[in-house]
């Protein structure tokens, strides 16, 4: 990665830094690139604040922390002083004049940004050794005589150079003039309030906000009652299944069980047999036969406790079965009084239809006696057959579907002029 340094006005680039790189590593990279020893200290400029990096801080953790303000973040190199070497030549050692030449003005010469590797194969020691080697060739270059003519065709004159540098330091300065404008507008822009809405726009979207939650807390109660549902759709189906299974198993039960009795009563009369045998005086070995009895005994007495566990388990699994048709019966129950209640809202529903209000159905009903019309031309039979019985069970979809019933209407004897289908 590269980081981005103003070094006395002129922005150079730090290039090959890393997570781990220090600011005494960037501060020592950029001492070696100009050329100039001293003290030197790396300031983080943000906005109108200016903070002081130490030794072992990171910069690209510092822009990390600061998040998008990083963009905003300028750092700048800043020479304090002298080293303290240098400090103590100066004390012993007399000052010497200085040259007619600018030499300082040669440093401010390229007004471009530069570019340095901070590479890991590189190390502080090496990167000195490097910036010393080209110093002496460049001293004894200087050292060395050369014929006044090779320096006159070399390049331009001192004057030239000059001015050049004097011309470019005059566009650095406006640059850096329309530089500090542009920030100002920016600032400026930036702490610009925001533009404010009309009433009838907010309170249009305060609407739209409110019928989103609404929907949304629409959405979610309907899922809710859909998972209910499936879950209790879900649950019947395992236990249909599960008292399936155990309708199986108890028939598998009851198969072993009998099983089980029809051995035991073949080795009861084998047992019969044997005594038989052994009163009848056929068999000549006493011994062999009362082994016999014992191993029968004990067959038996296995046998009388299989059928022991089996009739265990069998209860086990009737009492199971029991209580899962128990369960059936209450939610049995549960469909009967919903469709009681459906039944209900359906006959209330005829009523409100009809124009009939529950008094008047009850005051009809407790006073009244329906008869049907016959038409004419029609036999004392199909009148007969045609008579309509209302009883409480009786369902408005009953009703409906009876069409004789809806053929022959009835007359209330309050009211002739009313007629009640």
């Amino acid at each position: 990665m590269e980081l981005k340094v103003w070094v006395e006005g002129i922005q150079r680039v730090v290039c090959g830094l890393s997570e781990e790189t220090s600011c005494q590593d960037v501060v020592i990279a950029l001492a070696q690139a100009i050329g100039q020893t001293g003290r030197y200290v790396l300031i983080q400029k943000l906005r109108d604040k200016e903070r002081q990096l130490v030794a072992n801080e990171r910069p690209l953790e510092s822009l990390a922390k600061l998040g998008q303000l990083g963009n905003e973040v300028q750092f700048i190199l800043r020479r304090t002083g002298p080293t303290s070497s240098e400090g103590s030549d100066q004390g012993r050692a007399p000052k010497l004049p200085r040259p007619p030449d600018p030499e300082p003005l040669k440093h401010k010469e390229p007004k471009k940004a530069l570019t340095f590797n901070l590479g890991p194969s590189t190390s502080p020691q090496t990167r000195v050794k490097q910036v010393e080697k080209p110093l002496r060739d460049s001293q004894a270059r200087e050292v060395s005589p050369s014929p006044p003519l090779s320096l006159a065709q070399a390049g331009p004159s001192k004057d030239t150079l000059y001015q050049q540098i004097l011309r470019q330091q005059g566009q650095l300065q406006s640059l850096q003039g329309q530089q500090e404008a542009q920030e100002r507008e920016l600032g400026i822009w930036e702490r610009a309030p925001p533009p404010t809405l009309s009433p009838d726009f907010l309170e249009e979207m305060d609407h739209l906000q409110q019928l989103l939650r609404r929907n949304e807390s629409e959405l979610a109660h309907v899922l809710h009652w859909e998972n209910e549902f499936q879950s209790e759709v879900q649950r019947e189906k395992d236990m249909l299944r599960q008292k399936n299974k155990l309708h199986l198993t108890l028939d598998k039960h009851s198969r072993r069980l009998h099983d089980t009795d029809n051995q035991s009563e073949q080795l009861e009369r084998d047992i019969k047999l044997l005594f038989e045998t052994k009163r009848n005086g056929v068999l000549q070995a006493r011994p062999s036969v009362e082994e016999s009895v014992v191993i029968a005994k004990e067959q038996l007495d296995n046998h009388q406790r299989q059928g022991a566990e089996l009739q265990a388990s069998n209860e086990e699994i009737e009492k199971e079965l029991r209580l899962a048709e128990e369960q059936l019966q209450a939610k049995s129950k549960e469909l009967d009084d919903l469709n009681k209640e459906l039944r209900q809202c359906n006959l209330q529903q005829f009523i409100l239809q009809t124009g009939v209000t529950p008094a008047q159905s009850n005051q009809q009903t407790e006073e009244i006696d329906f008869a049907l019309l016959k038409p004419d031309g029609q036999s004392d039979e199909d009148s007969n057959s045609s008579i309509l019985e209302f009883n409480p069970g009786t369902t408005a979809k009953q009703i409906l579907g009876n069409p004789r019933s809806l053929q022959n209407p009835l007359v209330s004897s309050l009211h002739p002029e009313g007629v009640y289908v």
